[in-house]
């Protein structure tokens, strides 16, 4: 829960500890409950473990003339600017802590001086009578919000000491503007600034979050298409925008009919300048199946008798199981004459299979592939699903 701290409206114009008439939200736990709105014309200091949060409807303003910041924020201070407004001589000044702002409207003859700590600026609007943000330390960035610059074409952003990172796309240092381009959140800008360079800006370039997507493999199974299977791989996510999501497009959508074997994917994103990135992938359709089956050992320790009938088995499985006229075929090689181990498998005395394609019989592929004439050795039987994918095993025959 948050808990509020108020202390009297009546105090000097020097900052001091947060007090009064304020209403200082600090973050126990939970969500922040309801609250009166601020409206606070005295300077504000937030300090030590002290958390002030502006939001819709708040109000910090003490006016441009003085001398004094509308709110400074000291190490271990938190300011977060959410809606509202804060006017002063200097709107906020930063010497510590950390400062995190994504709306409301802050301005002064110096809208924020920072001297310290960090300041995020993702949101809000921003305008100077003379210099904007003058930055002598700490650390500062910029990645949205509307910026003005002062008067006389005074710099919107000083770059004196510290750090200053400034994120978008197309930023870059016009000689008659000054700095120009997209920030990150898609707002335009155009300002002058002192002392920033290259070295400052970090242009975006959008990319694929993952290429190629998760779920781009299946197993074969029967369709009203045919054989394939209905791919429902993992939508691509775009990162690095300015300003508002790229489109995505695919010329197989996900979820669609993908034929056996492998079918190439092109993903395009395209953002609203045209600018555009692809991203290729394969979708693998394979028929799911046992592997052989006895008599042949999947690990190749199997040894037939030369010139005997040996049985090829092996069955499809899964969604695969529904399959009955694969055109698997049967093909060997001899990859050695020696053979490790004597005969220890059975043989069959049924008829020897004519051509290399296994026959359907009995939910089982089978081929009777007949070792007549062949010498003793190493042989490498390849299996051919039509699927693309490589199934072989060794077996001897002595």
């Amino acid at each position: 829960m948050f808990r509020s701290v108020s202390v009297p409206r009546t105090r000097s114009r020097r900052p001091g500890p947060l007090a009064a008439g304020l209403l200082l939200l600090i973050a126990l736990a939970g969500a922040p409950p309801a609250h009166a709105n601020l409206n606070i014309t005295t300077p504000i200091t937030v300090g030590n473990g002290e958390t002030l949060i502006i939001a819709d409807g708040d109000s910090v303003n003490t006016g441009s003339n003085g001398f004094d910041p509308a709110v400074t924020v000291n190490s271990g201070g938190t300011l977060k600017v959410t809606g509202g407004s804060v006017l002063g001589n200097v709107g906020v000044l930063v010497a510590g802590g950390a400062v995190v702002i994504s709306g409301g409207s802050i301005s002064g003859d110096n809208f924020m001086k920072i001297t310290g700590g960090t300041v995020t600026i993702s949101g809000g609007s921003f305008s100077s009578g003379h210099e904007g943000v003058y930055v002598d330390g700490g650390t500062l960035t910029i990645s949205g919000g509307s910026f003005s610059s002062g008067a006389q074409g005074n710099p919107a952003v000083v770059a004196n000491g510290g750090t200053a990172n400034i994120f978008g796309c197309g930023l870059q240092f016009d000689p008659f503007v000054g700095l120009t381009g997209t920030l990150q959140d898609g707002t335009p800008i155009a300002v002058p600034t002192s002392r920033l360079t290259d070295s400052n800006l970090h242009n975006l370039t959008f990319t694929f979050a993952h290429c190629p997507p998760a779920g781009t493999t299946a197993l074969a199974t029967c369709t009203a298409s045919g054989v394939g299977a209905n791919v429902s791989f993992s939508p691509l996510l775009v990162t690095g925008t300015c300003g508002g999501t790229p489109t995505v497009s695919y010329d197989h959508q996900p979820g669609s009919f993908f034929p056996l074997g492998n079918t190439t994917v092109n993903a395009t994103a395209m953002d609203a300048s045209g600018s555009s990135i692809t991203c290729p992938f394969t979708v693998t359709v394979a028929y799911g199946w046992t592997g052989l089956q006895q008599p042949i050992n999947a690990d190749g320790s199997s040894v037939f008798k030369a010139g005997s009938t040996v049985p090829v088995m092996f069955q499809l499985t899964g969604p695969s199981a529904c399959i009955t006229n694969l055109p698997a075929t049967l093909g060997y090689a001899k990859v050695s004459d020696g053979v490790a181990g004597g005969v220890n498998e059975a043989v069959t005395t049924s008829t020897a299979t004519t051509g290399n394609q296994f026959r359907y019989l009995n939910g089982r592929y089978l081929y009777n592939w007949s070792t007549k004439g062949l010498a003793p050795g190493t042989y490498l039987l390849r299996i051919d699903l039509g699927d693309g994918v490589p199934h072989t095993v060794t077996v001897g025959l002595r």
